[in-house]
């Protein structure tokens, strides 16, 4: 989606991550790449797919993760705010409560997503 642009067009605010490298030893990715394998590996366990050395997650742990999938609206743009300066968290809040409305999310799940970004 992120390579043919149809992420960018469903959330435009995310084509400002595109290859924005972060300097300093902490981050192997790009920050839009950083916030793809993010996802990935929250939807690997919570799917029941184990990599490696991975063990599966609880049925439990899986049926919550199903039940909040704007959880994983909020791991995506949890570093929506990179590239605007400082306080990148507090911009990434701003943002994901304008894609939470265009996406149609209630008020709840958009305050949590809102809460997950600030906080991450």
């Amino acid at each position: 989606m992120h390579l043919s642009g149809v992420l960018g067009a469903i959330i435009p605010e995310f084509g400002n991550l595109y290859a924005r490298v972060l300097h300093d030893l902490y981050h192997i990715y790009t920050v839009d790449r950083h916030s793809l394998v993010a996802v990935r590996e929250l939807e690997t366990p919570a799917h029941g797919r184990v990599q490696g050395s991975q063990r599966p997650c609880s049925p439990k742990l899986r049926a919550s993760c199903l039940i909040c999938r704007w959880c994983f609206l909020a791991l995506l743009l949890h570093d929506i705010g990179k590239g605007h300066g400082h306080d990148h968290h507090e911009r990434g809040a701003s943002l994901t409560a304008e894609v939470s409305q265009r996406l149609g999310l209630n008020s709840e799940k958009s305050t949590s997503s809102c809460f997950l970004v600030a906080t991450i």
